[in-house]
């Protein structure tokens, strides 16, 4: 098991301190149960006595810069956020993170949403004069003259080609 040296990130005056084993990065949840003003205790019987997450967590060795390493209780980064967000709490802090997730979500999906339709009705204007064009240029003595010629210069590029590769062959032809 490869452990990378751990780092911590700040969030409501708090250092959430995470490490990252074998590539997946572990979230230490004490230190979010102390930014969010929840029962830590309460919250990891939850955790272990949850149907996913009891599988999910681990105790990591943490340790930040020359400060002395601890023992956490962590989820991977991939959990982690799933269980902030199901925690029951009516703390202040907790409220208005969770206000805050509300609203994160909502716009990042309604402005997906909203720019997914956006492109939706340009491609189809695009796609509808496109076709009016192609229409008339269709009927046009222009256009027709157009692919006639676009197919001539086709058959010199072949040919080219050909001439092309004659004279690379006689060219090894001397030089051996």
């Amino acid at each position: 098991m490869k452990q990378s040296i751990s780092n911590f990130l700040q969030f409501n005056n708090t250092n959430v301190l995470f490490t990252s084993v074998d590539g997946v990065t572990y979230v230490a949840i004490k230190p979010i149960c102390q930014a969010l003003n929840v029962d830590y205790s309460g919250q990891l019987m939850r955790v272990k006595n949850d149907p996913l997450l009891g599988s999910e967590y681990g105790v990591y060795h943490i340790q930040v810069g020359n400060l002395q390493g601890r023992k956490y209780t962590c989820i991977s980064e991939k959990y982690i956020y799933g269980w902030i967000f199901s925690i029951n709490s009516t703390s202040p802090e907790f409220l208005e993170f969770k206000k805050e997730c509300y609203e994160l979500l909502y716009n990042h999906f309604h402005g997906v949403i909203g720019r997914r339709k956006e492109l939706l009705l340009g491609q189809a204007e695009v796609a509808l004069k496109i076709d009016q064009l192609k229409t008339k240029l269709y009927e046009s003595a222009d256009y027709k003259q157009l692919i006639e010629l676009e197919a001539k210069k086709k058959i010199y590029s072949k040919e080219m080609s050909k001439v092309d590769q004659i004279v690379i062959n006689q060219s090894e032809i001397k030089f051996e």
